[in-house]
């Protein structure tokens, strides 16, 4: 028996098929990393899902000929299934609006795809299948040949009460929209799908399926394809979770050494600083000459530098107890584009925003003010001298992004600063929030000012992201709004 993890709502359970080659397909993106696959609601391409997830290419393919496995995924990112959190859709008499492209089913499905075939509760108490089941799934393979893959979700339940179990209006109005992003290919493909892209559920060699006969990889142990893709999907599950422990035992090792460190510094090193500073600035002010005046300022301007290395290493370590209180981000960003706006003018930049939502979210605006000044700055010296930096600010749900009527509730605010400087590699993606990572050799310095603001928007409960390539970068800023 192949069967695909079970579908819930409303109390109800709906299976559907899994043939051979979705089996093969899962299997290969359960035996790697989940981890870098796209999320789910980032609209990407196809040539970005194969190069950050090498087996997702051919996932599309299946997903893309394979009506059951199509239907399973959309149902399932919308269906409110416990398994995994639902995707917000609106709550009309009114069809969902929520659309989901292949590119999207790829993504979330390479990325979830060991969280649902790792349930036992979705496995449990499976209905029989009969071979008179399995003819009704041929019928139904050669009926979707006929349709367009966007038109499938609106035949589903064809598929989901094979049966028995009747699909209620209120879920059938939950689901979501299948839109192609790109023209479905013509022809056939190393999967076997037919001229029109749709293969045969349960066609063995030979087209047995076809004749009704058994497949014969389904002898044995008739469950064995669900129980080989639940081990690799639990061994997946495993893997990660010892991968996610690792991970937070040496950030919390990090931070005692740096907070150890840092406490080191501020009482080794601000000593000898601030009698540095003291003695500059009594020198400074009985000297006539200019050219050693501004020497002696450059070594005061020095002095704070080091100070406030300092001061972000310990803000980093041990940050203080956020005030959080009602604030406007949108004035909050204003604010900070005005104190930047001068240096960013004497270097030729063009400083611009896109600040059409305005939300109040709870949050300490110092620190988000500091936050969002690191980013506008970094860029700035990244540009170095004419270039283009853009702020925005963008309101979405969590999950998909629903064009509803009336819309769904926003979840969470996203702040993009984008420039046009020099781009940042692979390499200082990954560590440009650990202080004292430099990226200076790209043309683009980092330092503790990113760790600085990494360390607030963590605790806001935020995310920050650096993106780009070798020209241009994308900083982005998300926190939650409830």
């Amino acid at each position: 028996m192949r069967l695909l993890p079970c579908l819930r709502a409303e109390n109800q359970r709906w299976w559907l098929p899994l043939s051979a080659e979705a089996t093969e397909t899962l299997g290969g993106i359960l035996l790697i990393d989940g981890a870098s696959a796209p999320p789910a609601a980032s609209p990407v391409s196809r040539a970005e899902i194969r190069r950050r997830h090498p087996a997702a290419d051919r996932l599309h393919r299946q997903l893309t000929s394979d009506p059951p496995l199509a239907i399973y995924t959309a149902l399932a990112m919308t269906a409110g299934d416990p398994i995994d959190s639902p995707v917000e859709t609106a709550d009309s008499g009114r069809r969902s609006p929520v659309e989901i492209s292949p590119d999207q089913m790829t993504a979330w499905l390479s990325k979830n795809a060991a969280g649902r075939f790792a349930s036992g509760d979705a496995y449990l108490s499976p209905p029989d299948v009969t071979p008179a089941i399995r003819r009704r799934w041929n019928e139904l393979s050669e009926y979707f040949r006929s349709l367009s893959w966007d038109t499938w979700i609106d035949e589903s339940e064809l598929w989901l009460e094979v049966f028995g179990q009747t699909v209620s209006p209120s879920w059938r109005r939950r689901w979501p929209s299948l839109v192609p992003d790109r023209p479905i290919e013509h022809g056939a493909d190393e999967h076997g799908a037919d001229e029109h892209g749709v293969g045969r559920i349960g066609a063995g060699q030979g087209g047995r399926a076809d004749r009704g006969e058994a497949d014969p990889r389904d002898a044995g142990d008739v469950s064995s394809p669900a129980s080989m893709l639940q081990g690799l999907a639990r061994q997946r599950l495993r893997q990660t979770t010892l991968e996610t422990a690792f991970h937070k035992q040496l950030q919390k090792n990090k931070l005692a050494a740096l907070k150890q460190l840092a406490y080191g510094l501020s009482h080794e090193i601000n000593n000898p600083l601030a009698n540095i500073s003291t003695r500059a600035q009594q020198l400074q002010r009985t000297e006539q000459d200019q050219a050693k005046h501004a020497t002696l300022q450059r070594i005061i301007d020095q002095v704070y530098r080091a100070y406030e290395m300092i001061a972000d290493l310990m803000f980093f370590a041990s940050p203080p107890e956020i005030d959080v209180r009602p604030s406007d981000l949108g004035a909050i960003i204003r604010r900070v584009i005005d104190d930047l706006s001068d240096q960013a003018r004497r270097q030729s930049i063009r400083l611009e925003t896109e600040l059409s939502v305005a939300p109040r979210l709870n949050v300490d605006a110092t620190m988000i003010g500091e936050a969002v000044h690191v980013l506008i700055r970094n860029a700035i010296e990244a540009i170095g001298c004419q270039g283009t930096i853009v702020v925005s600010m963008i309101l979405e749900p969590n999950g998909l992004i629903a064009t509803a009527d009336p819309p769904p509730r926003p979840r969470r605010v996203i702040i993009h600063v984008a420039d046009s400087g020099p781009g940042v590699s692979k390499q200082t993606r990954r560590h440009a929030f650990d202080p004292y990572y430099s990226g200076r050799e790209a043309g683009r310095g980092l330092g503790l000012g990113l760790c600085r603001a990494y360390r607030v928007v963590r605790l806001h409960h935020g995310r920050i992201e650096l993106a780009g390539g070798p020209a241009g970068c994308v900083a982005t800023i998300t926190l939650p709004l409830g």
